[in-house]
């Protein structure tokens, strides 16, 4: 039930999302927690939510800063049941989400990250790093440099870092990679936009259920 599941998005350009990687030690093994399925993060309720109308910002926040967020009366294309589906986010990690871009259409990459923090639970989310790969060469058309200065600004969890030299899509996201905080990292396209507020949940279930998922 990811973003991209959900909204019939083609797979290869939706969300991936992975644990970081971590060596067993005995140490773990003698502290481990109960079973997951004995302290469920996810349950199916009768009633539907308002899991593709609700956001994690104020209106007034929106309609001042959230310029490229958007409503999209595309709600009858996901399946009813998301709308049943209850998490509990306090066991859940959190995510860095990476986000690679070089010449993208002016506007896509603020759609990307308004809806991505807007729409994503903050206790979730640890951090968005956009991975400029413009390298010294800002002479594009559609280098997004003032995008992705204001972008910055929006809030202390948009980081920005600028490759010195073009390395392409694959090594940017190792760069965000290796310079991420959160617990799971889960790499975007510059210009995805997330359709639900509950997105990253569902990435982030598999990965509870079986960590070596």
């Amino acid at each position: 039930m990811s973003s991209s599941g959900e909204s019939n998005m083609d797979s290869n350009q939706g969300p991936r999302a992975m644990l970081r990687s971590k060596v067993e030690t005995k140490e773990d093994k003698k502290n481990e927690k109960e079973p997951y399925w004995s302290n469920p993060m996810w349950w199916i309720e009768d009633e539907p939510d308002d899991w593709f109308e609700r956001i994690y910002i104020s209106q007034i926040e929106r309609k001042k800063n959230y310029h490229a967020l958007r409503y999209m009366d595309i709600k009858n294309n996901f399946n009813p049941v998301c709308g049943h589906y209850r998490f509990d986010t306090s066991g859940m990690p959190d995510a860095t989400v990476i986000v690679p871009v070089l010449n993208e259409e002016t506007g896509m990459l603020s759609m990307t990250i308004h809806s991505i923090l807007a729409r994503t639970p903050p206790e979730l989310l640890r951090e968005i790093i956009i991975v400029d790969d413009s390298g010294a060469d800002h002479t594009l058309d559609n280098a997004n440099e003032e995008e992705i200065a204001e972008l910055a600004l929006l809030s202390p969890k948009v980081k920005v870092v600028h490759n010195a030299e073009r390395i392409g899509c694959a090594k940017s996201r190792m760069v965000g990679a290796n310079m991420a905080e959160g617990e799971v990292l889960v790499f975007v396209d510059s210009h995805i936009e997330m359709e639900s507020a509950t997105w990253l949940e569902h990435l982030l279930v598999p990965i509870l259920e079986n960590p070596r998922t």
